[in-house]
């Protein structure tokens, strides 16, 4: 719907509910206009919290966040 995403960073943050210690930031790298990819490893079951945010010009447009149980 619209046009494909110009001039914004995209990033990627995965935690884990039982602690901080594996939190991760990853900056989503443009493969072609409007589509972003990164990886992350996820190194243990349970459950997980990831957040993508949209920034433009230093600024936070949006941010989407889900829960996922890794069994």
């Amino acid at each position: 719907h619209g046009q494909p995403l110009e001039d914004g960073a995209l990033s990627l943050f995965i935690g884990n509910l039982s602690s901080t210690r594996y939190d991760s930031t990853k900056f989503m790298q443009k493969i072609s206009p409007g589509i972003y990819q990164t990886s992350a490893t996820i190194p243990f079951r349970g459950v997980w919290f990831t957040r993508v945010d949209l920034k433009q010009q230093q600024q936070l447009i949006t941010s989407k966040k889900w829960f996922f149980d890794v069994k």
